[in-house]
Formats: C-alpha cells, structure tokens, sequence
C-alpha cells in the first residue's frame, strides 16, 4: 500500500524521464494523467467482499456474514458510503429478502434467518451493493451463490442421467432417474406429478409412479435451439395423507452442436503480416467451459495451425494472418465430432499491442508494432500502463519497421489487475490488454492452537498472528468461521475468498469458474498461463476516454453516507415550496421531528434510532398552515433489478457425491437424535389444516375467501417494499412475460401466466378499462405492477381454475368467444380502495423505508468440564461451531479467540478472511481434530 502511494505521488517525474519523442510528448502523458486522476478522485470506486460462514445451509439456519467495503483505488476502508444494501434472490432471481446495514471504517456485519416462511429448498444467490456503486453498472456488486436444504422434512434426493437421443429426425431427451431419501433409501412406488417446463412455462405434464428403487425414466421432444438452462424439471409428490414435497431440477444438457466457441485476438484485432496470439474460449450449452481441440485452415482447407485447450475451454495459439486470406477454426468437440467456427478477419492496417509477463520475472515485456502504411506516417502514440484508476507508467514514440519493445518493471505496479493501453496523440485508444500482477503483498495470517486436539465439549483456543510481506505486524480486521465437517462440506479455496473477489473477479466481465485456481501459483506455471488466458478472454472493456478527458460522466446516484429521511415540498404547479414546516411521526420507535424547506423546496431528516419495523408519516404545511395546496415527494431509493449470476448448476440435492452425502445424513442422524423422543412422549399423526384467507374488503365476485391463491395483509407485511409484479413473479407459477400473436403481425409482448392471458382487477375495476386505442396493453399494465407495493395492498386473489375465473370471464372481458381462451385474473384490494390510480394525499406522506438492521449475537454454549452451563444447550449439535465477525489484532498484530467444540467428533475447519483497511488483505485456513 505504500509502496502504491509514492508511485503516485511522483509518477509524472518517472513518466517524464522514459519519455522518448519530440514536440514535448511529455505534455500529453501529463494530460492523461492529471485527467485519470482527476477522475478517479471524482468517481471513486467502491468494491465490496461478504465472508460468509458456510456455503450450505437447512432450512431455519441463519446466515451469518462479514461485509468489507473497500475504495477499489488502494483497498482502504471506503469513506464514500455508510450504508450497505444485502439482498438474497432465489435461482430465478426473484428477490427474498432485502436488509440495509450500516458501515462504520468500511466494516460491517450482520445475519438473515433462513425461515421456512421465505425459504424452500434450492440454490439462491447473495448480493451486497452501495447506492454509490450503481453508478459503475453491475461490475463489482458482490455476489455469491449458496444452497439451503430441508433436511430436517428428509428432503429428496436424485441420481440423475441424461442423454440426447435422434428419432425421426428430431432431438428427444431421455432423462434416468433415481428418486431417494435422504437417508439414500430408493422411493418406491410413489405417484408424482411430473412437469416440464420451459421459461416457466410447461410444455410437457404427466402422472407417473416410481419403480421399486425409486427409479423413474422419461422421455420428452427437445427444441432445436439451444436451451442455455432455461429447461427444469419439477417432480411433486401426490400421495395422499403426506406432505405436499416437490424438487425443481434444472435440465443443463450439454448438446455439442451448441457448443459456443469464441476467438479473441489479444490486442483487439488481427493485422495482415504482423504474427498475434490469438485466445479462445469454449462454452457448452450447459454454461460451462468445455475442453476443445482444432486446427486453423486457410481458404484453400492448409493447415496452418493447431490449438487445444488448457483450462475450462480456454487457450490461444498464434496466427501470422495473410493478406486476402480467412482463416477458419475446425474443432473437435467434447464428443468427437467436428465444426467449423470462422476467425476475425484480419485488417490490412492497424497496430498490434503484445505483452508477456512471465510468472517469475520481474519485469513486463511490452511490443508495439504496426502495419507498414502507418510507420510511414511516423505518427506519435502513447502507451500507458494503468491500475486501479491510476497511470502507473507512462511511454511516447514513433514507431519504425522494427517497432517498439520497453520492459516495464513489476515493481511499479500494484497486485491485481493491470491494463495497458495504445493511444494516438489524439488520444484515441487504438489496443488495450489486460494482466495480472502479483507483488505477493497480501497479508500472512498465522492460525496455532492451544493443542494438538481436542475433547467434546473442551475449551479452544486459537492464537492469530498477521504479518505483511516483510514479517513486520500488522493491525487488521479478521473474520472467522469454524464449521463442522461432519456437518458441513467446507467452502474450497478454489471457489474464491477476499483476495480473489477483490483482485480478480470483481475486475473481470462475466462468471468465473473457481477463480482460486487461478491464484495457487504452482511451480509448473500452467495456473500462471491459464490465468493469462482468463484476462485475455474475459477482460474489461476499453475505457470512454472521451469522457474522461472532458469529465461529462454523469451521476446518477449520490452516496449515502448515513440513513436518511429526504424529499421536497411543492405546490399545485409542481413548483418547489420553500421555508415550508415539515413534521415527522414516527410510532415504533417513538419519533417526533420538525423541520423546514431551504430555497429548493427540499428537506432532510437524520439521526434516527434503528428499528426492525420503520414507518414514517410525514405532513408539509403551507404558511398558513394547511396541506391541502402542497405535496410530499420522497427521494427514495429504487433498488435496481440486478441481473443472475452466469453460473448454471444442479441443486445440492441432484448427483450429491459421497461426501456431501456422509455430510447430509450424519446431520441428519444427528437432528433425529436429538428430537427423537420415543418413550418419553406419543408422536401424533400428522396433521394438516387448511384454511381460506378472506381479504378484507376485496370485491372478489365469489364472496369472501373463495379463490384458488390469495395474500392477505399479514403475508403482505413480511414482504416490505416488493413491488406488484415481485409479488406475482414470486407467489404465482408461471408468471412472465410472454408473446401474443397479432393477425398480420408480429408477435407482441404480453403479461401471462404459463401460456393464459393475465387480467389485473384493482379494488373490482378492470385496468383494461383504461386502456385506449394504439396504447400498448403490455406498457400500461406494467406501470401498475412497478407502482403499487406490498405497502399499499391489502390482499391478493388469484382466479385461476374454472370454478372461479369464469364468472371473472364473463363480468370483464366484453368478447362472446373468451369463454373459449385461457384467462387468469388476479384480484388486488389496496388500503385506499380508489382502483387504478396513481395519486397520493395532498401534503402528506406515509413513508415505509427499508429498516436499518443492527447484526445479533451469534449463539454458543458454554461448558465447564463436561457439563453445559447453559439450560438451553441440550445436545449440541451446531454445525457452525463459532463465527466471529469482529476480531482485532493489536499493534503487534496478535490476537486470540476462544471457543467450546460440540458433542460429535471428527475435524472443524477453520475459515479466516481479513483486510488491515490500509491496502492489505489476506485469508488463511486450518485444520482442528476433535477426538
């Protein structure tokens, strides 16, 4: 970190004196420095990392997480943002829970229980952002997949195969299944409801029963596209007497014929006569790397070339391109067959920009060169090496026929991503290439334990000890996760930690296949050169310097720096109302505040006490003290809709291996130990209530709680600020946007549920009522699912079966042949009862914000000797043994933490991340035996 500011600090002068052309180029380096500088002190950039303390949870678990914000310039505590937005979304990228967080020096921590209520079995993705952050798109948003199981219901488990089979021509997908317990036991002859389903939509239904091991063999038509996992498999139980249980299987079939297979020239472009490394990367269907190999061919079907892929599809070989020629890639893919991909076409003029940066070497080695046309001109370029939003080292010259070749020292360089880029004097960017630097700067954190195993039920304790590269201690921030291996597969270090979120991903377009691999740095290299190959396939996009130099970014979102309250008062003609007196109430917590308007019309609230359950009334006054002239708007904050995550895999419970299979039923044997209480009490037949939820003032045309779905207003409560169309996406099967066909037309974009037409009736009118001639249906009902929220809805009740949409039918659509057409109403009642419009109160304001959440105490039990001196521990059987968020090394970089082991024995896994807030970060692990 040091060693990164005195770079900075002197950089013009080391630019000033490797420059090398006439007409004062020096002038022009300057100018591009001072305006990335500028830039970066403008606009800074902020990353984010979560530790969380396991990668696989049950139902009913809590998630525990450490968030580091960081400025992406040195890795320092970020001074930008005092608040951090942690989202969970479902594999389908509905939101499930959204809690804000404050941050203190960049540090943060906090939970989210994982309740049956809002979970289901299935992979879900966390994400963490600041509103600063959505200024620079979605590039360093965290994010993090993870699985929760219901372990504790037995949840099923299932072998599965697939093939793809030809018949008459057509592609059929035969699917071999094996249907079992959690405790590996086969589900015999047990009836399911068996769908396929495409975008949600199903294409294909059937009852079917399993054999006598559980065993289940469908086939079904594919389409003759590719799929890209958009296909699942659900599978639901309809035994009668038994739980309602169903498994949704994402079908990622990997067909060779769509394997996408992509060519990237490493500076940009192929140029006639000038020898390039070309990078490729190979996709298969199912969204994974696939290993490839080929040869290049030129026109007249020479071989030219051969290549083969080292790592996850990806690879590069080298092409000397001939004028007039094209070239094309014949690849032998995964199953032996054959396809042709053509190459770039290669440029008669252009310049190539070649970097190698050898893993053990100490310097950069960097090749100009270009086409003969332009070295005639013996025009200037600048050649720039950046990180971090910084220039670190700075060249102007004019290219001969031999070109250009500088080494460029490591040194001046800090770890991670580093880009360099060839501009004209115009500053016209003309190649870019981007590499990795690894000054082996992060932080060492040494784990020793008080003994070499340890008892059930014993006192642990770990002793820490951080350290920089030069052995000297370190003041840092640690978190740390002890987990159960019999309980818990440990996350691999290949997956990821701090430094490869903060160093690498983060930097990198796109997913990245166990990012850790790239970072072991092995004596052979090969992890060394596949990384090279990653940077040259998945590289940041060139910078818009036009809009640096002239500094015209424009920003959209202001940072918050603590939890506010802000809007503005106006008047009937919009206008702002300035010195106007603005009253705040506020029941749980108790809050009363006044304030008024400045010349803009706007206010401020601040220094709130936290609470779970915010609700703000807020009420503006004119100079004679009424409302009825004046209105509230809130500045308030729309999340963004943040796109899923590239990574497409099986559930947990699909093809489970044998180690998570050993974790899964050891967990489960555990649980059943615990609550098993025969002898002591009778076990009661399970039972199930059902009740219809009646929606206070709703105009359902069937009376009170006759409908096939509904949301009443405790449901609604639990939802917090989701809006109409997250309510149906998330509680509605086959909600989505699909497409209708017009008679001499194309097909238009249209609101359906699986392939019915979606009618919204609000408070008993229909919104097509509203709709005019040439508006668009699909438009004006999309403005009324992003406006009302949970906040303002009373119930939600979905019509969906004959028994009830037919009446629904007839009363709202005004065509004689529509009881022959799918239909599916949905019934919303609000709180104001006015239908659909979009109006609020004159002069006052209800305002539900999203809370701000303080993190709880993690639980654990203490024991003295053997026994436990907390009356709630019973049999302990914790699966995270401890999680500490917060733990602080002294000026000799030392700490300690203690901790109780539980009551099985086996290995614990010790998991610590950590940053000293100042440019360094680390990770380390360890090993525990409990005997």
């Amino acid at each position: 970190m040091r060693r990164f500011f005195a770079i900075t600090s002197v950089l013009i002068l080391i630019s000033c004196q490797i420059l090398t052309a006439q007409d004062n180029p020096a002038t022009g380096i300057g100018t591009i420095v001072q305006a990335l500088k500028k830039n970066t002190d403008r606009l800074p950039v902020e990353k984010i990392h979560l530790h969380l303390n396991k990668p696989w949870y049950s139902i009913g678990d809590t998630l525990w997480f450490k968030a580091y914000l960081l400025d992406a310039a040195y890795l320092a505590q970020s001074t930008q943002s005092g608040l951090i937005y942690v989202e969970i979304a479902d594999d389908s990228n509905h939101l499930v829970k959204r809690i804000l967080i404050p941050a203190a020096a960049g540090l943060s921590w906090g939970n989210v229980a994982l309740t049956e209520k809002l979970f289901s079995s299935g992979a879900y993705t966390i994400r963490a952002y600041t509103k600063w952050m959505l200024n620079f798109g979605e590039t360093h948003i965290f994010k993090k997949k993870f699985y929760v199981s219901d372990a504790v219901k037995q949840a099923w488990l299932v072998s599965l195969r697939q093939n793809v089979l030809k018949e008459d021509g057509k592609q059929k997908a035969v699917l071999d299944l094996i249907v079992k317990t959690s405790f590996n036991t086969g589900l015999s002859s047990k009836p399911l409801l068996l769908k396929v389903t495409e975008r949600g939509r199903v294409t294909d239904r059937d009852a079917v029963t399993t054999g006598a091991v559980g065993d289940l063999s469908i086939r079904f038509s594919l389409p003759e596209r590719s799929l890209k996992g958009k296909l699942a498999l659900s599978l639901e139980n309809q035994q009668k007497n038994e739980p309602k249980q169903k498994l949704v299987i994402p079908l990622l079939f990997d067909r060779p014929e769509f394997t996408d297979l992509q060519f990237m020239p490493e500076s940009g472009n192929l140029v006639n006569g000038l020898r390039s490394k070309i990078a490729f990367k190979a996709i298969g269907e199912d969204g994974k790397g696939k290993e490839i190999s080929g040869v290049i061919v030129s026109q007249s079907g020479q071989q030219v070339t051969h290549f083969q892929s080292s790592h996850k599809g990806m690879g590069y070989f080298l092409l000397l391109p001939a004028s007039g020629e094209k070239y094309t890639a014949v690849v032998t893919l995964p199953d032996g067959t054959k396809k042709s991909y053509p190459l770039p076409l290669a440029e008669n003029t252009g310049t190539l920009l070649t970097v190698t940066n050898e893993q053990f070497s100490d310097s950069i080695i960097v090749n100009v060169s270009s086409s003969l046309d332009l070295i005639e001109t013996r025009a200037h370029y600048y050649l720039l090496g950046q990180s971090r939003g910084f220039v670190c080292w700075g060249a102007s010259f004019s290219l001969n026929r031999s070109g250009a070749r500088l080494a460029v020292s490591k040194k001046l360089f800090p770890t991670g991503i580093s880009r360099f880029s060839l501009l004209t004097s115009g500053y016209r960017p003309l190649n870019e290439r981007i590499i990795y630097v690894d000054g082996k700067d992060e932080l060492k954190i040494a784990l020793a334990t008080s003994k070499p195993e340890y008892n059930k039920r014993d006192s642990a304790v770990v002793d820490f000890q951080v350290t920089d590269e030069l052995g000297k201690p370190v003041v840092a921030s640690l978190s740390i996760a002890i987990t159960d291996d019999n309980q818990v597969i440990a996350a691999a270090r290949k997956n990821g930690s701090i430094i490869t979120d903060l160093l690498l991903s983060s930097d990198l377009k796109g997913f990245v296949e166990e990012p850790g691999y790239y970072l072991e740095n092995d004596s052979s290299g090969k992890s060394w050169g596949d990384l090279d190959n990653l940077l040259l396939t998945q590289g940041w996009t060139v910078y818009d310097w036009t809009a640096i130099l002239s500094e015209t970014t424009k920003i959209k979102f202001a940072p918050e720096k603590e939890y506010l309250v802000q809007g503005t008062v106006t008047n009937l003609f919009n206008k702002p109302v300035k010195n106007t007196s603005v009253v705040l109430f506020s029941r749980n917590p108790v809050v009363i505040m006044d304030t008024r308007t400045n010349d803009a019309g706007t206010f401020i609230f601040n220094d709130f006490p936290t609470s779970d359950t915010t609700s703000f009334l807020l009420q503006a006054r004119n100079k004679n003290g009424r409302s009825f002239n004046v209105g509230i708007e809130i500045d308030e904050f729309k999340p963004p809709v943040i796109s899923n995550t590239n990574e497409i895999s099986l559930p947990w419970y699909v093809n489970i291996d044998t180690s998570g299979l050993k974790v899964l039923t050891r967990g489960m044997a555990l649980r059943e130990d615990k609550f098993n209480l025969t002898g002591q009490t009778k076990m009661l037949e399970e039972v199930f209530v059902i009740g219809k939820k009646v929606i206070k003032d709703s105009k359902n045309l069937y009376g009170p709680g006759e409908s096939d779905f509904a949301m009443n207003a405790e449901d609604l409560g639990k939802a917090g600020k989701a809006t109409l169309r997250e309510l149906l996406e998330k509680n509605i099967t086959g909600f989505h946007i699909g497409f209708k066909k017009k008679k001499g037309g194309m097909p238009e974009q249209t609101w359906q549920v699986n392939t019915s037409d979606f009618h919204l009736i609000i408070d008993g009118i229909s919104v097509d009522y509203f709709i005019s001639e040439g508006m668009s249906r699909f438009e004006y009902y999309k403005n009324f699912l992003d406006y009302y929220t949970a906040e303002d809805i009373k119930g939600i009740e979905l019509m969906r079966t004959g028994k009830y949409q037919m009446g629904y039918t007839t009363r709202y659509i005004d065509d004689p042949f529509a009881v022959f057409y799918n239909h599916v109403f949905v019934e919303v009642t609000t709180y104001s009862g006015h239908g659909p419009f979009m109006k609020k109160l004159p002069g006052i304001f209800l305002y539900k914000p999203l809370p701000l959440t303080l993190p709880s105490r993690f639980y654990a039990p203490k024991y003295v000797g053997n026994s436990s001196i907390d009356p709630i521990a019973g049999t302990d059987i914790r699966s995270t043994i401890h999680w500490e968020p917060n733990l602080v090394t002294d000026k000799d970089g030392r700490a300690k933490l203690s901790f109780f082991t539980a009551d099985y024995p086996g290995t614990y896994t010790l998991i610590v991340e950590g940053a000293d807030m100042n440019g360094g970060i680390g990770e380390s692990r360890k090993t525990i035996r409990i005997k």
